[in-house]
């Protein structure tokens, strides 16, 4: 999962300049970008879930947290990342957020400023994007089922 931030910062910029140049793919690209936005919310549920485990770490070593240490840790930078890292992604649950490409930068920003760029041996790189079009492809096939790509509703226009 943590490789999903690399492979959003390297598709989306193609995806925005393929369905500029390539008017006629352009719901293609929209039902593209409306898959990978859902996983980047998933990516945000898996992140919510690692810092719970962090906060129940911490919990477990520091048993007594005054008011003003938990005042200053609320206030460092990795957990205002961290946050906007899990609060911003839950906007793409909104149709008209995630299929929108000004709203995709918005989120490209976030993720460029809030992850780092994980750098695997060749073995894991490989396994994590094959993961990741595993993940692309069901993703991708839930929502035609769902009907919740833009390209499925009645009043679509291109």
């Amino acid at each position: 999962m943590e490789i999903i931030p690399s492979i959003y910062i390297a598709v989306l910029p193609i995806l925005l300049i393929f369905s500029l140049l390539y008017l006629h793919f352009n719901k293609y690209c929209i039902n593209v970008l409306s898959t990978i936005n859902l996983l980047v919310w998933m990516y945000a549920i898996y992140s919510f879930k690692i810092l719970i485990g962090i906060l129940q770490l911490f919990r477990s070593i520091n048993e007594q947290i005054s008011v003003n240490t938990s005042m200053q840790f609320l206030s460092d930078e990795f957990v205002v990342k961290q946050i906007s890292k899990i609060v911003v992604p839950f906007f793409l649950l909104i149709p008209k957020c995630r299929n929108s490409f000004l709203f995709s930068l918005l989120i490209l920003l976030n993720l460029c400023w809030t992850s780092s760029m994980h750098i695997f041996d060749w073995q894991n790189v490989f396994l994590s994007i094959l993961y990741c079009f595993s993940l692309f492809c069901a993703t991708y096939a839930l929502l035609w089922l769902l009907k919740q790509h833009p390209s499925q509703k009645v009043n679509y226009n291109v």
